[in-house]
Order: C-alpha cells, then sequence, then structure tokens
C-alpha cells in the first residue's frame, strides 16, 4: 500500500495556496484503477475550483472550516465532542506524533491533516485499520453529513477519503458503526481499555492531564 496518498490528503486539506491543484494530480496518479469513487471525488475538486475566481478557494476553505463552520474538521471533536475525553484523545495523539518523529504544526493534533500524516506513518497494518475502523471512519461519517452546499469542493475531498479509506481497509467497513467511541475512552480508568477500541492501539499517558 502507498500511503502517500494520505500524506498528500493531509496537505490538501490544510489552507490552499497555488499548490493545492498540483497535490490533487499528483494524488490522482498514485489512484488504482479501483480507485474510482475516490478519483471521482478529486476530479469533482478540481473541476469545481476551476471555475473559482483567484482567491476565492481561500475564502471556501475559511467558512467550511474555520468561520461560520460546516464541517469541524477534527477528529476527536467529531467522536467526543468538547468535553475532556477529546482533551486526552489529543494528548495521546502529541505522544504518539512524538514516538514516529512527526514534526509538531500549528494545527491541533486531533485535525485531520496531523492524523492523516499519522496513518500515513504507522507501519503496522493492524493498528492502522483499527485506528481507521474506530476513529477515522466514523468522523467522516459525521464530518460528511455537515455538508449542504453541492458546488462545495471541500465536500468531495472529504467523501473521496472516506471512500479511499473504505478501499484500502475494506475489513473496517462492517465494524465502522460500533457503539459511541466515547465510551472507549476513560481517561482516569485504571482497567485496562478493551480490545477493539481506539484506546488498544493508542493507549492514554497515566501520569499527565495536560491538553
Amino acid at each position: 500500500m502507498n500511503r502517500q496518498k494520505f500524506h498528500l490528503f493531509a496537505s490538501i486539506l490544510e489552507y490552499p495556496d497555488s499548490r493545492v491543484s498540483g497535490l490533487v494530480r499528483e494524488c490522482l496518479g498514485l489512484l488504482e484503477p479501483r480507485s474510482g469513487e475516490t478519483s471521482a471525488g478529486l476530479m469533482r475538486f478540481l473541476e469545481l475550483t476551476d471555475r473559482l475566481p483567484s482567491g476565492r478557494l481561500e475564502e471556501v476553505y475559511s467558512g467550511t472550516f474555520d468561520l461560520q463552520v460546516v464541517c469541524y474538521p477534527y477528529v476527536g471533536y467529531q467522536l467526543f465532542g468538547e468535553s475532556y475525553k477529546r482533551g486526552a484523545f489529543m494528548v495521546a495523539l502529541k505522544g504518539r506524533y512524538r514516538d514516529l518523529g512527526l514534526t509538531e504544526t500549528a494545527d491541533l493534533p486531533d485535525h485531520l491533516s496531523p492524523v492523516l500524516r499519522y496513518l500515513a506513518a504507522l507501519d503496522d497494518d493492524a493498528e492502522c485499520e483499527e485506528f481507521v475502523r474506530v476513529c477515522l471512519i466514523p468522523s467522516l461519517d459525521k464530518m460528511t453529513k455537515g455538508f449542504r452546499d453541492q458546488e462545495n469542493p471541500y465536500r468531495e475531498v472529504i467523501n473521496a477519503l472516506l471512500a479511499l479509506l473504505h478501499e484500502e481497509y475494506p475489513g473496517a467497513i462492517a465494524e465502522a458503526a460500533d457503539p459511541a467511541p466515547a465510551e472507549w475512552y476513560a481517561y482516569d480508568n485504571p482497567e485496562p481499555q478493551a480490545a477493539g477500541s481506539c484506546a488498544s492501539c493508542m493507549p492514554f499517558p497515566t501520569t499527565s492531564k495536560e491538553g
């Protein structure tokens, strides 16, 4: 599996600059012929952005993700809302990023871009699939529901990413609708976490409540 695709999606989902069309085309070049739904979404993104006047995509991005938010691009928020469990999730992510030598960015650790770079850096296929199943697919499913404008190019990117994850991790599909993930994060619970949860692949630190 070529995980460079996840790096490219991470960059596409950052604040846009002059490179974004090239990043999308590079990602299209890495997709396999069977990636029809993912390719169609990215091609639709290019079609929609080509219609926009200069500078308009930046406004669309801010309106979608930052201002009058259509889609909150934060995995922890989608899983737990604004709760201590989201904070615990971000603490755990930051620790994992450090362990893998990932560069810290200005984004919150549960933003889709650093999360996708984390997924790309993992070298354990079972761990990747677990993370996709219990964290990414449920979060992206919720994100897609925020879009009402069929002409929003970032709707196409989120849908394309979700399609790619279903394609790359077919074993994750059947279990993507597990019970509320919030029940799997007991930050102050000393008991071992159950298998089949984000906690099993991303244990929380036990000595700090930062984040």
